[in-house]
């Protein structure tokens, strides 16, 4: 992790950021609120754009060193905690955050000879991460897992990216409701048991 970011909505901006920041961070958020979700997730967007920082920094859970913590909407504060970790070395999307803002970029997992993207996210040696180095994807996973249990300071958790299905969803053909046409009655719902 070479730096954090938060959701531009994350309840935790306002006591985090400084006072030389906060008409920046201000500006950023509101220009933020315009701005759909979809559109936040869009990779065809000026990166300069994107993100602004705090002032503030967080320590690093396994090493101890404190990393910049920066706002950026293409973190949401509507899945998960609207907080990330940002490894540039293992996610194209931090990796290219970190290209924008001058950021350190390291690689933690040694990509196959073959690779030529910029961030290796697939299976492979872990490298660059002290106690953990040498270690398989998922062995370090699980022993990154197993220290921030024995500190108290996080655990392990399944997210799904699934949204809820409304019934009453826009389509421009109509609802996907099953009709069909009776001679006697007109357009009836087909019935449940069919």
């Amino acid at each position: 992790m070479t730096f954090c970011v938060l959701a531009p909505e994350h309840p935790l901006v306002e006591t985090i950021v400084t006072d030389d920041r906060r008409d920046e961070v201000e500006a950023f958020r509101a220009q933020v609120k315009l701005t759909s979700e979809i559109d936040r997730l869009s990779t065809e967007r000026d990166l300069s754009k994107r993100g602004c920082f705090t002032g503030a920094f967080a320590k690093n859970p396994f090493n101890g060193n404190a990393v910049p913590v920066y706002l950026a909407d293409y973190v949401l504060g509507t899945y998960g905690t609207g907080a990330i970790m940002a490894v540039p070395g293992g996610d194209q999307r931090d990796h290219d955050f970190a290209k924008a803002y001058g950021l350190d970029i390291i690689a933690t997992v040694q990509p196959p000879a073959d690779f030529e993207g910029e961030a290796y996210a697939g299976d492979g040696e872990v490298i660059n991460s002290e106690w953990l180095n040498g270690l398989s994807v998922d062995e370090a996973k699980a022993k990154a897992i197993e220290f921030l249990r024995s500190e108290g300071i996080g655990d392990a958790k399944v997210t799904f990216r699934l949204r809820d299905w409304l019934l009453s969803r826009q389509r421009f053909w109509g609802c996907p409701i099953p009709m069909v046409y009776c001679d006697d009655c007109g357009l009836q719902p087909v019935p449940a048991q069919q």
